[in-house]
Order: C-alpha cells, then sequence, then structure tokens
C-alpha cells in the first residue's frame, strides 16, 4: 500500500536525491570490484597453467635419464671423446659369445633327451627278457621241486618214520669249562649251607 501522507517538504527531497547519488556511486564501485577480481582470477589461472608447463619441464629435463643424456652428449662432443676406447666391440662380443654358448645348450638338451630315451628302450628290453627268463627258470624249479617231491614220497614207502623225540622243557646253560657236562637249570632253590 502506499502511503498517501508523503511530507513534501525541501529536505526529504534533499535526502532522496543524495540517497540515489550515492547508491550510483556504490554500484560503479561495485563493478569496478568485480572486475578487478575477475581479471586477478584470470591472471592466477594463467600463472597456474604456465606452472604447470613449467614443472612438467623442469621435471622432464631435470629428471636423472635426461640430466645423463645431456652428460653423455657434452662428453661425446669434446674432443677428448676420441681418445676414450669403444665398449660397444666387446658388448657384441659378449652377445655372439652368449648365442654360441646358447646355441651349444640346446644341442646339449635334445642329445640328453635322446639319451634318456635310448635308456628308457634299453630298460623296457632289458625287462622284457629279465621277465622271459624269469619264467623259464621257474620252469625249471618247479621241475627240480616235483622230482624231488616224487623221489621223498618213494623213499618214504621204503622206509618207515621213527618216532620223534620230545624236547626237553628245562633250560641248559652254558659251560665254562671243557669237558664238563652242562648242567640243567631248575626252579629248586640250593641247600642252605
Amino acid at each position: 500500500m502506499v502511503q498517501k501522507n508523503k511530507p513534501n517538504g525541501p529536505l526529504t527531497g534533499w535526502i532522496e536525491a543524495g540517497s540515489e547519488l550515492i547508491a550510483e556511486q556504490l554500484s560503479g564501485v561495485t563493478e569496478q570490484i568485480n572486475r578487478q577480481l575477475d581479471a586477478q582470477k584470470k591472471s592466477f589461472d594463467e600463472l597456474q597453467q604456465r606452472g604447470v608447463r613449467m614443472d612438467a619441464h623442469l621435471r622432464s629435463s631435470l629428471s636423472p635419464s635426461a640430466v645423463f643424456a645431456n652428460m653423455e652428449q657434452l662428453v661425446k662432443t669434446s674432443p677428448l671423446w676420441s681418445f676414450v676406447p669403444s665398449f660397444t666391440a666387446k658388448r657384441d662380443k659378449r652377445e655372439q659369445q652368449l648365442d654360441v654358448l646358447s646355441a651349444k645348450v640346446d644341442v646339449l638338451v635334445e642329445q640328453v633327451a635322446l639319451l634318456a630315451a635310448k635308456q628308457a628302450q634299453e630298460k623296457a628290453k632289458a625287462k622284457q627278457e629279465a621277465e622271459a627268463s624269469a619264467k623259464v627258470k621257474t620252469k625249471d624249479v618247479v621241475e627240480k621241486v616235483d622230482s624231488a617231491v616224487t623221489a621223498a614220497k618213494s623213499a618214504s614207502a621204503e622206509t618207515p618214520e621213527k618216532p620223534s623225540r620230545r624236547p626237553s622243557t628245562r633250560k641248559k646253560t652254558a659251560t665254562s669249562t671243557p669237558g664238563a657236562r652242562p648242567r640243567s637249570v631248575s626252579s629248586v632253590r640250593p641247600k642252605a649251607r
């Protein structure tokens, strides 16, 4: 609702005009501050991007491999480098020796495999021969046992068997003197003296 009783005095007009003037100036200052803040933010972002690029560049240029490569390049460009002997010939010679040794090892592995196969074949053949000879031996043993059994039967039919003697239940001690009779050990106690 709008007030109908407004004082229209000169003082209120001046106050309204002054407040509008102050509000305009405040909005102008606020816009300038916002522009300055945006400009500072942009400059900080640009600095951050440049810093990231510089950091990556420094990391790549100061890494141990890069430093070593740079130092190697500097040394090779110096005139004294021609007096230093080359080590690549030794490396190539070692690689050739390793290749020769590798080939020899491969040949040895193949020979060992062939020898193992030959030994396995010989073992199988020996096993077959052993089984065959074992069959022949068992036949011979069976024939000998059969002949011994038949001979024993014929001998037992001719001679009567003697009754066997029962073994003694007493323990006997060994004699310490030659010619002495062995004494039997019994559970009887010796006589008291």
